[in-house]
């Protein structure tokens, strides 16, 4: 991972770069992260370059520190291994998120002391307006539902938009209901089998996470090996 500070702007230009194993064939690396919100349809593509690894530069605005993770191939989450540092992701603390520190970039503001005017006065702010706005409610967040061996990010909007967005959900959801949602988007999404993905949510539903990874252990694909 390498940054570079853009000149005359307040943004770094970041290269980042997934190191692709022989023994795992990787046909797609893409970036998500608090950059693009964790949106796959704004996600960083990366490119294979000559010696098969894949890399790409994107410009992200400076001030902040952002978690990130690599989505190899649709289906399996990879970390930077040259990342500032790693921190547990909000939403699950049990996943480590790598993270990206852009120092805030200092503006050099040149005034000319001739042509400086008087700032106008303050006007009086009314009772009304000095008020306090009461916080917004915040919204219900779905659980991550790629931590099921097997649900990739495009199944898991296809199961959202079923009303299935979080571990409880798709606990309580039969193997039938959720093959026929798969049916439904079409033969690419047809030929995953989702036995064990309840059997899986209710683990992760009652945070046994340590349970959820043995059984993770024994399956590919989120079937059984």
């Amino acid at each position: 991972m390498k940054k570079e500070l853009i000149k005359n702007q307040a943004s770094y230009a970041v290269t980042f770069h997934y190191n692709a194993i022989p023994e795992n064939p990787v046909h797609s690396v893409i970036v998500l992260g608090d950059f693009n919100e964790w949106s796959l349809e704004n996600g960083f593509e990366l490119k294979a370059n000559k010696n098969g690894d894949f890399e790409g530069k994107f410009k992200i605005p400076a001030g902040r520190d952002y978690h990130f993770r690599y989505l190899v191939n649709g289906n399996r989450w990879a970390n930077e291994k040259d990342a500032d540092r790693f921190e547990s992701s909000p939403l699950h603390p049990h996943i480590d998120n790598s993270v990206l520190s852009l120092p805030a970039v200092e503006e050099k503001v040149v005034i000319k002391t001739d042509k400086v005017k008087k700032a106008a006065p303050k006007k009086e702010v009314s009772e009304s307006t000095n008020k306090k706005a009461k916080p917004a409610a915040k919204a219900k967040t779905a659980d991550d539902l790629t931590i099921v061996e097997g649900i990739g990010p495009k199944i898991a909007e296809l199961l959202i938009a079923a009303s299935i967005s979080d571990f409880s959900q798709l606990a309580a959801s039969k193997k039938a209901a959720i093959a026929e949602i798969l049916s439904n988007a079409g033969s690419r999404y047809a030929m995953h089998d989702p036995t064990t993905w309840p059997q899986q949510a209710k683990l992760a539903a009652a945070g046994k996470w340590e349970q959820l990874k043995k059984l993770q252990e024994e399956l590919k694909a989120g079937k059984a090996k």
